[in-house]
């Protein structure tokens, strides 16, 4: 078991293309506070694995998050949901899992494996004992 290559990063979200983005990144970096649109997962987004940044955002918006320097305001990038004012933070490598932490992924995909063959196992003996026929 892996864990995804991770990135930090803060966010100000905007639905439409922000205007005047350039005096927002300079409010950003002099530590003020820009105003975006609220956005569900907030505005921290601490370790998400890639495969979760690509779900919320999209290929595209990774793929430029990865390449911006951390510490940084940049943007706007966009996403399939919108603009984002971004500031990268730590970014984690893929790495094996120690047991402990894999500890409740093992056990899920085993009893789903093992629920999966005796379903399988159960439909071959149905099948031996009834005609089936799709109409």
């Amino acid at each position: 078991y892996r864990a995804d290559p991770s990135l930090s990063l803060r966010h100000v979200f905007f639905e439409e293309k922000p205007a005047d983005v350039e005096a927002m990144l300079r409010t950003l970096e002099s530590g003020a506070t820009v105003e975006g649109d609220d956005y569900w997962m907030g505005r921290d987004l601490d370790n998400y694995g890639f495969s979760v940044i690509r779900a919320m955002f999209g290929e595209e918006f990774l793929a430029a998050a990865e390449k911006l320097p951390s510490g940084q305001w940049t943007g706007p990038l966009q996403s399939t949901r919108g603009w984002h004012l971004v500031n990268v933070g730590e970014r984690g490598e893929a790495r094996l899992l120690p047991y402990p932490e894999a500890r409740d992924q093992v056990r899920q995909d085993y009893l789903a494996s093992q629920t999966a063959s005796a379903v399988s196992q159960e439909v071959a003996r149905l099948r031996e004992e009834y005609a089936i026929r799709v109409e």
